[in-house]
């Protein structure tokens, strides 16, 4: 995947009770922090920097380290997947009480 103009950052191994408190804290260390969503029943993060360098200082330095006695995985974030959903089928009409 090209990390030409990749800003946000994938976290992944979150302790389940982080707060973005905490996330933006870690990262204005890099830089100014533009959005962090944080998806705490998973585990998981998204943080976007406002530029490619802070991310790129934040990943190189982040990786691996033990944050709330978890180690950190972080990676380039993808984009959302293009899903589309398949029309569902249409439920049966009901047998006519005379049938």
């Amino acid at each position: 995947m090209s990390k030409e103009n990749v800003k946000s950052l994938y976290l992944g191994n979150l302790d389940y009770d982080v707060t973005e408190n905490e996330l933006r804290e870690m990262f204005q260390k890099f830089g100014d922090v533009k959005n962090i969503k944080l998806i705490q029943k998973k585990g998981i993060a998204f943080v976007t920097l406002n530029n490619q360098e802070d991310a790129e200082l934040a990943m190189k330095s982040l990786e691996g380290l033990d944050f709330l006695d978890r180690r950190l995985v972080i990676d380039w974030a993808r984009p959302p997947k293009n899903t589309t959903r398949r029309p569902g089928r249409r439920p049966a009409a009901p047998l006519s009480q005379n049938e």
